[in-house]
């Protein structure tokens, strides 16, 4: 009878620890990112050496959140294309998936990696994106 209680106990125990594990890492998807390069099926990777466009991430409290193409200006600034595309943001496990529902198509993308200074998604055509965190210049 002692050692079922036991086992029970750290059954418990044990699937409590697993239950507990650290949610992703969402709030590193917030900001600036640059392209670094494309993964396409069938087509091989095209590299960016420089990009004058951004993306720029902002994630709202209600699971939803927003992508707008922005330029970085050499005094600090970013000029914005209008370009905005808002999606809802799904969570399985430690999967992130966002959804895209635009005036011209839907589709989505899941968060490969997420950290703080690198970021890469996979879309649902199977192309993946690499990009890492923008610094700013500093102008002396």
């Amino acid at each position: 009878m002692k050692r079922i209680s036991i086992f029970f106990l750290l059954l418990t125990l044990l699937t409590t620890l697993i239950g507990c594990s650290e949610p992703p890492q969402l709030q590193h998807l917030e900001g600036y990112w640059e392209i670094e390069k494309v993964d396409i099926p069938e087509q091989g990777t095209k590299e960016y050496s420089i990009s004058t466009t951004l993306d720029h991430y902002q994630l709202h409290s209600d699971s939803t959140g927003a992508k707008t193409k922005v330029n970085p200006q050499l005094d600090g600034t970013f000029i914005t294309s209008g370009h905005q595309e808002n999606f809802s943001i799904e969570i399985k496990g430690d999967v992130i998936l966002l959804h895209y529902n635009t005036p011209l198509t839907s589709y989505s993308e899941k968060v490969v990696q997420l950290k703080p200074e690198s970021l890469i998604l996979l879309n649902d055509r199977n192309m993946k994106y690499t990009y890492k965190r923008f610094k700013k210049i500093e102008l002396e």
